[in-house]
This record gives structure tokens, sequence and C-alpha cells, in this order.
């Protein structure tokens, strides 16, 4: 049987750094990490859109956007 575990918690609390460096400790064991997360773009205290972060290569790419960007993809309020 294979473990799983859940992670909560408040808003920016931490949880998607947590599994960052999780990801990171992880790699450095040899392991294979495949996924990404899509971690929010905040301007001062407003978030402004969201990137994907691709967990193996670490690239990082524009997803959505408040605002007049070039993307198909918009984020509301």
């Amino acid at each position: 049987m294979i473990a799983k575990i859940l992670i909560t918690g408040l808003p920016r609390s931490g949880k998607s750094t947590l599994m960052l460096k999780f990801f990171k400790f992880i790699k450095t064991q040899g392991f294979l990490i495949k996924g990404f997360l899509t971690p929010e773009v905040r301007k001062g205290n407003k978030r402004i859109g969201f990137d994907v972060l691709d967990i193996a290569t670490e690239e990082r790419v524009k997803l959505a956007r408040i605002g007049n960007y070039k993307t198909t993809y918009k984020l509301g309020k």
C-alpha cells in the first residue's frame, strides 16, 4: 500500500514552499519527480496572476494575469 499525506493550511501559510523544498530534497536523493505547481504572482500585497512551474525543470511560464497582458487566459476578481 502506498502512503498518502494530505497537506492543509491557511492561505499563504507555506504549503507550496514546503512542497518545493520537499521536491528539491527528493531530487537530491536520485528520484525522478514530475508534475507542476501553479504559484500565484503578487505585486505588493495584491495577487495579479498565476504561473505554471514545472517541478522537474523549474521552468516558469505565465498562466493568467489581471490587466492587459498578451495571453488568452485572464484572471478576474
